[in-house]
């Protein structure tokens, strides 16, 4: 017999309470609220949106090393799809402080972008994330 998978979101999503976001500007704050150790280990996370800018959510993809961090598009692309968004944010952060984009940031931006094209999910932003003087840096509006 093969086995029945049930996919389910976890949590609530209520569009008429959940915050709706102008810029990436205002993501800024909610990513930091929800990052752990964002000065010693590198994380990925996606932010998640529906149509009309309401955040249904914030997903870690991937936890990695105090200097890079391995990250599945697959996982993001499940975690678009399984919420319904129709647009999302990817952020990671460098525990070193600087936010200058590798090769590999650009390089896995691109990645993303393809994926999300092929399911018709708009990647808003790549965002690098310091855990110093609330630096950022927009990969896609480099």
């Amino acid at each position: 017999m093969i086995p029945k998978l049930k996919l389910q979101l976890v949590g609530d999503f209520d569009p008429a309470t959940a915050p709706q976001v102008k810029s990436v500007l205002e993501v800024l704050p909610m990513l930091r609220a929800d990052w752990q150790d964002m000065n010693r280990i590198e994380t990925f996370k996606v932010v998640l949106l529906n149509s009309v800018l309401k955040v249904i959510g914030i997903v870690d993809v991937s936890v990695g090393a105090i200097d890079h961090c391995t990250c599945d598009i697959r996982v993001i692309i499940q975690a678009a799809l399984l919420s319904n968004a129709t647009q999302i944010i990817v952020a990671h952060n460098h525990p070193s402080g600087s936010v200058k984009p590798s090769e590999a940031d650009r390089v896995m931006t691109k990645k993303i972008r393809k994926a999300c094209d092929t399911m018709r999910i708009h990647l808003i932003d790549s965002l690098i994330l310091s855990p110093y003087n609330n630096d950022f840096f927009s990969i896609l509006n480099d």
